[in-house]
């Protein structure tokens, strides 16, 4: 991975709500993105599942959760946060998740519809697509890569935060090796 690559992260549980179904269609339809990268991180009864029908996409890698004391260095390797929910989910109970994402300073992306309280909660800290619309929220990642090299002052500005996401990555990588 190179620096000027760009990684969408979801943490977190992978059940049924989550609606990662939507958020890999969207890696599938971008799978011609070199840059791109789609990290999956943490367990749940569909993660086997979708490693199944996902696991082949290059750009796409499935992790297990990460211990806490990692996980600010974790969730700043992200260029870009997914919340994908399923539709009806969004108004069950904020995701606990949101917090961390919205603590890092990195983008958002959530699946929500509008009106729903999450979509509300997170109006103008977060882009919202609808829930299940894979075009919708590829659209939202190549928008966010758009942005991100607009105003990207470089590599060496990751080194001033500390680790480079090429370095962070492969350390964690490293870590995870028996």
């Amino acid at each position: 991975m190179r620096p000027e690559d760009f990684v969408v992260l979801y943490s977190g549980n992978i059940g049924a709500k989550q609606g990662l179904d939507v958020l890999l269609a969207a890696a599938e339809r971008l799978k011609d993105r070199p840059d791109l990268h789609v990290i999956i991180a943490g367990e749940g009864p569909v993660k086997a599942d979708l490693e199944k029908r996902y696991g082949h996409l290059p750009a796409v890698r499935f992790l297990p959760f990460q211990p806490y004391e990692r996980l600010n260095e974790f969730l700043n390797l992200a260029d870009l946060h997914a919340l994908p929910q399923e539709r009806g989910a969004a108004d069950l109970v904020l995701p606990s998740k949101l917090g961390g994402m919205l603590a890092s300073g990195r983008p958002v992306v959530v699946t929500a519809d509008i009106g729903t309280e999450l979509a509300t909660f997170v109006a103008g800290a977060a882009v919202v697509v609808p829930p299940g619309d894979a075009g919708a929220l590829a659209d939202a990642i190549v928008a966010a890569i758009a942005e991100r090299q607009s105003r990207d002052p470089g590599p060496q500005m990751d080194r001033v935060r500390g680790l480079s996401k090429d370095e962070g990555l492969a350390r964690l990588i490293e870590s995870l090796a028996p």
